[in-house]
C-alpha cells in the first residue's frame, strides 16, 4: 500500500515552530482551497487503496510525520492572481539540496505536469520557482520521501476560480496523476469488494441508529417507571406518617 501525505498549503501555519512563517497564510481565497482539495482528494485516494496521512502547515512539526517514510508528500498551494494572463499552475519537485530523493520527486512531478493540467483545462506555467523546490516541510521529512508542490491554479483569476471551485474536478485530476505515478489504475475503485464494503457500512449505520433510537426509548420507559415508583414511595411514606400521628395521638 502506497502512503501518501497530503499538505494542505497555510492551514495553522501561524502555529508553526518557525516564526518567520506565521504571516505566510496564503493568497485571498487560497486556504479555503487548499483545504476543501485535501479534504477531498483523501477520499478519493483511499477509495483506491492508497494510505493517506494528511497534514496542516505544521508538517515539519509532528514527530509522526518527519519520522515516517512516504511514497510522495504533496503540498497543494494556489496561486496568486497575476493580472491579464490565462491563469494558471505549476508543479514542483524538490530540490536535492532538501531532498535526498530528488530523482523520483521530478518523475512524479512529470506526471503531474502530463495529467493534472489536461484535466483540468488549466494553463502549466513550466514554472519551479525557487520556494517550490526547497519548500521549506521538503527538508524535515526523512531521506526516503520524495517531495512535490502543486500550484492548482490561480485562485482568483476569471478563467482558473471556475474550475478550481469545482472540486471533484480539481481533487480527481490530482488523484489520476498520483494513480498514474504508482501504476494504480483510478477508475477501478475495488469494484464489487468496494461497493460490498460500502453497503456493509450503512447497514452498520443503519443499524447503529436503530440501536440509538432503542437506547432513547429505554431511557424514555425507564425514567416513566422511576417517576411511578417514586410517586408510589411518596404515597407510602406520606401513609405511614398519617399512621404514626395517628398511634401517637391515641397513646397521649
Amino acid at each position: 500500500m502506497k502512503k501518501i501525505l497530503l499538505i494542505a498549503g497555510h492551514i495553522n501555519i501561524k502555529f508553526n515552530s518557525i516564526a518567520s512563517l506565521h504571516g505566510s497564510t496564503g493568497t485571498a481565497g487560497e486556504q479555503e482551497l487548499t483545504i476543501r482539495i485535501t479534504n477531498r482528494l483523501s477520499t478519493v485516494l483511499r477509495d483506491r487503496g492508497f494510505e493517506v496521512t494528511q497534514s496542516d502547515a505544521n508538517a515539519n512539526d509532528d514527530p509522526q510525520i518527519t519520522s515516517k517514510d512516504f511514497d510522495l508528500a504533496l503540498a497543494l498551494h494556489g496561486d496568486m492572481d497575476v493580472q491579464n494572463d490565462k491563469g494558471g499552475g505549476m508543479v514542483g519537485s524538490g530540490d536535492k539540496s532538501v531532498d535526498a530523493m530528488w530523482q523520483e520527486s521530478l518523475r512524479i512531478k512529470k506526471v503531474f505536469d502530463e495529467v493534472y493540467f489536461s484535466e483540468t483545462d488549466i494553463v502549466n506555467k513550466n514554472i519551479v520557482t525557487a520556494g517550490m523546490a526547497k519548500y521549506y516541510i521538503w527538508q524535515y521529512l526523512t531521506a526516503k520521501t520524495p517531495c512535490v508542490l502543486i500550484e492548482m491554479g490561480q485562485v482568483l483569476d476569471p478563467h482558473d476560480r471556475v474550475l478550481l471551485a469545482n472540486t471533484d474536478l480539481i481533487a480527481n485530476a490530482i488523484g489520476r496523476a498520483i494513480c498514474k505515478a504508482f501504476a494504480v489504475d483510478f477508475d477501478s475503485v475495488g469494484g464489487d469488494e468496494l461497493l460490498s464494503l460500502r453497503a456493509e457500512v450503512l447497514r452498520l449505520g443503519e443499524a447503529l441508529n436503530t440501536q440509538n433510537k432503542s437506547i432513547v426509548t429505554l431511557k424514555t420507559n425507564h425514567a416513566t417507571e422511576l417517576a411511578k415508583v417514586q410517586d408510589e414511595c411518596r404515597i407510602k411514606i406520606e401513609n405511614l406518617k398519617t399512621d404514626l400521628l395517628n398511634v401517637i395521638n391515641k397513646v397521649q
